[in-house]
């Protein structure tokens, strides 16, 4: 180890020469120490200037590395991250990019062949948790595309009272109680358990009209929807016909699709769904897909199609299927 005195560390002696001229001329100024911090000669050499033969390292105690293995992995990795960025940067981001974030959170649970409904529904719950702004948009992604579940309380009757709510049930509350949340909802998707429900052969008195009676309700609800998609009733009797007049009052419909069954003869109703009604029907300025399939035994009108086709200005594909050679001008 090299050390370099400095002049401050001591007080300069004067000579004997100088002592005698300060006792002799007592008024003359006093000699003031020198202070020279610079090497006395060009060899020494200056601090931290040393050159080692072996380069000096830390070694870690055995105890250091039983404190480093102990330590979680998320404050490890913390280390080397950079300083998080505020958050007045994340609300100046449009909010067309956290549409496509959660457009791809969304296609995450999507295959080409099916839909895990469930997973996209929980997915989305917990981006309701993280903040405001996530809140307003995955509540957007959460209604604009509805799937309607069961209306069997099977699952619900061992566990709760009797008087239980279905889950169908349950969302109509929610739509009936939040008037803004069903105004977001811009397509409803019956599912596989809700479509057989509906065609299962109980009557009018079962469980079929219950879930007949709670669609209608939720789509009288949903002023703006564009689309009813998994399941198609054919115009066959009153609670298809119900279902049909509910979709009929959705001025923003861009699709529908009708199947005109073998009508009851019996019904009043049914017989007042003529060839006038259908064409009065068709108050879809917005509809952009019709399709239109009827039975063998069900004549129309040969004016009953160019008249429904001058009600739908936005029309842009059209299916037509099973009509009568008498139907076609």
């Amino acid at each position: 180890m090299q050390y370099h005195v400095t002049s401050d560390d001591f007080t300069l002696r004067p000579s004997s020469h100088q002592h005698a001229l300060a006792h002799s001329k007592p008024n003359s100024e006093c000699l003031q120490p020198h202070r020279n911090t610079w090497p006395s000669s060009l060899k020494e050499r200056k601090a931290g200037s040393y050159a080692f033969d072996t380069v000096p390292t830390l070694v870690k105690t055995p105890w250091e590395h039983e404190r480093a293995l102990r330590r979680p992995r998320s404050q490890h990795f913390r280390q080397g991250d950079h300083k998080p960025l505020p958050r007045r940067i994340f609300a100046q981001v449009p909010r067309e990019v956290y549409h496509c974030i959660l457009d791809q959170l969304e296609s995450l649970h999507t295959t080409p062949w099916s839909v895990n409904a469930a997973g996209r529904q929980a997915s989305l719950k917990s981006v309701l948790f993280v903040d405001k702004r996530w809140h307003r948009v995955a509540r957007e992604h959460l209604y604009r595309d509805v799937w309607l579940p069961s209306n069997d309380d099977s699952s619900r009757r061992a566990i709760s009272a009797p008087r239980a709510k279905t889950p169908l049930k349950l969302l109509l509350r929610t739509l009936e109680e939040s008037p803004g949340l069903a105004y977001l909802v811009r397509h409803l998707r019956v599912t596989a358990a809700l479509a057989i429900a509906l065609d299962s052969g109980e009557g009018s008195a079962g469980g079929r009209s219950g879930a007949y009676e709670t669609l209608v309700e939720i789509i009288s609800h949903c002023l703006n929807l564009e689309l009813l998609s998994g399941y198609t009733p054919a115009i066959c009797d009153e609670l298809s016909i119900k279902l049909a007049s509910s979709l009929v009052q959705r001025t923003k419909l861009r699709a529908h699709v009708w199947k005109l069954g073998t009508a009851d003869l019996g019904s009043a109703r049914l017989r007042r769904f003529d060839s006038d009604t259908v064409v009065n029907l068709h108050r879809w300025q917005q509809l952009e897909t019709l399709v239109l399939s009827s039975s063998s035994d069900r004549f129309l009108g040969s004016g009953v199609l160019p008249a429904i086709l001058q009600q739908l200005p936005s029309l842009n594909h059209l299916m037509l299927s099973g009509l009568c050679r008498q139907d076609y001008h």
